[in-house]
């Protein structure tokens, strides 16, 4: 394995409309946000205890996997924020995914979710913000990382302010989604059918 970097992650998600889609690419563009991957897949594997106390500890190992490779990350919760997520982060790189979830699985983590999207990663170099355009099973969302002012600033740029904001992980969304859809799958992953995918 090899280390990556610590961060700390503060962002927020809000929920679109698949028309929104092209006009927010539009606005970033405009706002001099740079490309940085297009349509990644990705396929992310969250771990958690069968009892529930890492999530009341405030501990979610995962491993995400995409073109770049696999990386395995925890992301520690030490606030509670209304207006934003608040995550520090731990990421290694690893070659084995398979030995990886293994490994997190005998170290306690033994219930294992998994969730794909679609996700095109967008840039800001001066500005030091990041925003994704995420193609979930369930719906279309934009996250917004950076500083909390130029969070504050991103959306009312792009008119989105006045939207709901999301300040939970994309399994605790998808959680809401089936319960109100009366999906049972704990996964969140595309299936393909004659006639769709969804």
């Amino acid at each position: 394995m090899t280390t990556k970097n610590k961060k700390k992650e503060v962002e927020i998600k809000v929920e679109l409309d698949r028309k929104d889609i092209s006009t927010i690419k539009n606005e970033l563009k405009k706002l001099g946000f740079r490309l940085i991957a297009k349509q990644s897949f990705e396929t992310t594997f969250g771990f958690f205890t069968p009892d529930g106390s890492s999530i009341d500890r405030g501990i979610f190992p995962r491993i995400k996997v995409d073109a770049s490779g696999a990386w395995l990350t925890v992301k520690v919760k030490k606030e509670q924020s209304k207006k934003y997520f608040k995550r520090t982060e731990f990421n290694l790189k690893v070659q084995d995914v398979d030995g990886a979830r293994d490994v997190l699985k005998v170290l306690g983590y033994e219930k294992e979710r998994i969730f794909e999207k679609f996700r095109d990663t967008y840039y800001d170099q001066k500005q030091k913000v990041e925003v994704t355009i995420d193609t979930l099973p369930f719906g279309y969302y934009m996250e917004i990382e950076g500083q909390s002012l130029k969070i504050e600033d991103m959306l009312k740029r792009l008119g989105l302010n006045g939207r709901e904001r999301i300040v939970r992980a994309y399994l605790g969304v998808y959680d809401d989604w089936r319960k109100k859809h009366g999906v049972k799958n704990e996964n969140a992953v595309f299936v393909k059918s004659k006639n769709k995918t969804f």
